[in-house]
């Protein structure tokens, strides 16, 4: 049997076989310009990819640092929140404050009118205030000063209905006088 034995001897070969079998492959000449075209086609897609690649990595950077910043801000507003609260807590405060300072004023400009409006030989011995209203105790010489006293409430200018509570007969340094309770309403407060 005659068999063709074909030696190959890789150490001392200078020339790979897929070389020497791809030098011995010949192109037709009608398909040579159809090779060259897909050649320079695959050329051409190949490089655009190599920049849409360049280009992605470009975008990939610049979203880096763009969510890098958006943190930075995020955090930034995060603390300008929390200062922003703190002031507005703290005009809270001191228009709390200040309305505490100007109603303490007012109370006392108040009832000042009312302890000016009290006529002569009347006095007051208590004024307290209770819910929305003013009660006020006092003593007179005659019921006749007692009708001075309610007129000159009534013109007190933040003071509403007066009504009167009672009277009781009482000495006073030895003279006959004429203990009073009347409750003012505020028209105003």
């Amino acid at each position: 049997m005659g068999f063709a034995v074909t030696n190959f001897n890789f150490l001392r070969a200078s020339v790979p076989l897929w070389v020497v079998r791809l030098q011995g492959v010949r192109i037709p000449e009608h398909l040579t310009g159809a090779l060259l075209a897909v050649g320079v086609s695959l050329t051409i897609v190949a490089g655009a990819m190599l920049i849409e690649r360049y280009r992605l990595q470009g975008a990939q950077a610049d979203e880096a640092a763009y969510r890098r910043r958006f943190e930075r801000s995020t955090t930034n507003l995060a603390t300008e929140r929390v200062f922003y609260d703190r002031v507005r807590r703290l005009l809270a405060l001191q228009r709390k404050l200040t309305e505490i300072s100007e109603s303490g004023d007012a109370q006392a400009i108040r009832l000042a009118r009312i302890a000016r409006a009290v006529p002569t030989h009347a006095w007051l011995t208590s004024l307290r205030e209770r819910d929305d209203a003013i009660v006020l105790e006092g003593g007179t010489a005659s019921l006749a000063r007692l009708a001075d006293v309610l007129r000159a409430l009534t013109a007190v200018h933040d003071i509403g209905a007066s009504t009167l509570t009672g009277v009781r007969t009482t000495a006073a340094y030895g003279a006959p006088a004429f203990q009073y309770g009347i409750i003012l309403n505020s028209a105003k407060r």
